[in-house]
């Protein structure tokens, strides 16, 4: 073979061998190996958690949400059912309320709130099995509250007008008296002035009829059972107005 042709024959394989390097980007992989890849990688699931740690975690939730409504109960709000028709007709027999237990320490206590107290000096005489009582405050400390036992309450001289939420067609008091709200104290009386042994008939218990501030729980405001009187209860602050 001749220099020439040796050098056509060198020059197209050069030519051919270029081409194919060019095409070439990856380096070729089996098409099976490549699928079986895919198909693995598809079916592959996480790993199932053990039984034992899915019921923990439930488990703790659990106790998360117990733990929270314990406190929301002890600290925020209470849920308390009246047990007798001294409050009507604002709150009747068996009405179920939630109340407020912030509301006395944030906001504090004012004339026209309904409150939950514990018993302040044996008003209930071995009564209810817990001892709680409901009343509206009606003086506060520095308030002079009297009434002549035939007609109408007085606060600090002016008279009040308890229409809107004492029992209808009664006085307001048959009670005579007259006193003054010491600091620390309220004054309290059932919205059913003639079926509430409320502070006008314990004057002479050790704090003279008048409820401890520091005994007072909660103050009622909404009502949520029976359904039909499902509401808010709500402060007669008109009522107080000017005081």
């Amino acid at each position: 073979m001749d220099s020439d042709t040796t050098s056509s024959v060198l020059g197209l394989y050069l030519k051919n061998n270029r081409k194919r390097h060019k095409n070439q980007t990856h380096l070729s992989v089996p098409l099976w190996f490549t699928e079986n890849r895919r198909k693995r990688h598809k079916g592959q699931s996480e790993p199932k958690q053990p039984l034992w740690f899915t019921i923990l975690q439930e488990a703790v939730w659990v106790i998360i949400c117990i733990i929270i409504v314990v406190l929301v109960r002890v600290f925020i709000l209470g849920a308390y059912e009246i047990p007798s028709e001294s409050m009507e007709p604002t709150l009747q027999v068996g009405d179920k309320l939630i109340a407020s237990k912030l509301q006395p320490k944030v906001s504090g206590i004012h004339r026209g709130d309904i409150v939950i107290f514990h018993d302040p000096d044996h008003w209930l005489n071995n009564g209810p099995k817990d001892d709680y009582l409901i009343k509206r405050v009606v003086g506060v400390a520095g308030d002079r509250v009297q009434a002549d036992g035939s007609g109408p309450v007085l606060i600090n001289g002016k008279i009040i007008d308890e229409s809107s939420y004492i029992m209808p067609e009664s006085d307001s008091s048959q009670k005579k008296f007259d006193v003054l709200v010491r600091e620390g104290y309220i004054f309290v009386m059932g919205d059913n002035r003639t079926n509430s042994a409320d502070s006008r008939f314990h004057m002479s218990d050790m704090n003279g009829g008048q409820v401890p501030v520091d005994k007072v729980e909660a103050i009622a405001d909404v009502k949520y059972w029976p359904l039909n009187r499902i509401g808010l209860v709500r402060r007669p602050d008109q009522v107080f107005n000017g005081l």
